[in-house]
């Protein structure tokens, strides 16, 4: 805030040594000192415009167009409405509390408008493709599927991922230190838990699987072939080879978009942290650089076009979707 000290001898004072009067000396007075206090308005108002911490848009960047890449893969989200997001590692302390607190109480109210099972329903389908977009990430490094079940009736989820983790850990560290996975956890119909999983071992190596194969009809597959892992102690183990088999399509399968409450609040997958994850990136078209970029190093003309849609935000705002499949030369 700005001050005027004041000194009541001063109006016997003048650089020409002419006398003013006492009256005159406080109507300077008074003229100096709302000549300061308009000055101390417009440095205020200065500062305050060049104060980066509230120029709000200054924390986020534009886009019209989101890129995911998954390996051979990659996904196009197309905007008809430019969307914007947070600047990584932006930190503004003047707001930052107050973000939180209205983020917090937007999300009591969504819960409260929200019926739990659309929560739940959404919360399977991200999860659906989060692990299809992983799978696809790490397609070339998948070589067997394998089934692990619990010869108890062992039907509870802590305790299942418990003893799953442990096995994990002392099979990379005694068996296979490069073991790479992704894994769904599912009930069976007696109510046990088992695990499908997709992993890097391969399927003729004989330290970590049994050297013969076995045979079993399933009413729907018909005559499976397939190994035992060795080390699984806790019940049954069915390693199939995943040779020409698609992949993505033999995991996501487990993962149902019907509601299993007993998987509330627990992973819907599991995976090891050795594997690739999806890339993501986000181009403003109207930018030069950015324009420059989606047309020179993105490949959609050398690419196969897998599939695509449209859909609406919850804006209500237009957003064109596309899957391709790079073609390898």
């Amino acid at each position: 805030m700005c001050s005027l000290k004041t000194n009541d001898n001063y109006y016997g004072h003048s650089s020409t040594s002419k006398k003013i009067t006492k009256e005159e000396y406080y109507q300077l007075l008074s003229d100096l000192k709302n000549y300061e206090e308009e000055n101390c308005k417009k440095s205020t108002l200065t500062s305050l415009l060049l104060d980066s911490s509230l120029i709000i848009e200054s924390k986020w960047r534009f886009y019209s167009i989101k890129l995911i890449f998954c390996g051979n893969y990659f996904y196009l989200y197309h905007y008809d409405k430019p969307q914007r997001r947070q600047v990584e590692n932006y930190v503004n302390d003047m707001y930052e509390s107050d973000l939180m607190l209205i983020s917090n109480e937007c999300e009591k109210d969504c819960e409260k408008k929200l019926d739990l099972k659309e929560i739940e329903k959404k919360n399977i389908v991200r999860s659906r493709m989060n692990l299809e977009r992983l799978v696809k990430t790490n397609e070339d490094v998948f070589k067997t599927f394998i089934t692990l079940t619990f010869e108890e009736n062992l039907d509870d989820i802590d305790l299942a991922n418990k003893k799953f983790h442990q096995f994990m850990n002392n099979f990379k560290k005694r068996k296979f230190s490069d073991l790479k996975y992704v894994c769904v956890p599912e009930f069976q119909k007696r109510g046990a838990v088992h695990y499908h999983l997709l992993t890097n071992i391969e399927y003729d190596d004989v330290k970590l699987l049994s050297k013969d194969e076995k045979k079993i009809y399933k009413p729907n597959d018909g005559w499976q072939v397939f190994k035992i892992l060795k080390s699984w102690r806790y019940g049954f183990s069915n390693v199939q080879n995943m040779r020409d088999v698609n992949v993505v399509g033999y995991i996501t399968k487990y993962m149902t978009k019907d509601i299993d409450h007993r998987l509330f609040g627990h992973r819907r997958y599991l995976y090891s942290r050795n594997l690739d994850l999806p890339k993501e990136m986000i181009l403003n078209l109207n930018n030069i650089e950015d324009f420059k970029t989606y047309v020179n190093k993105i490949p959609i003309e050398t690419s196969k076009l897998v599939y695509s849609g449209q859909y609406f935000d919850n804006d209500n705002n237009v957003v064109n979707f596309y899957e391709y499949k790079m073609c390898l030369s």
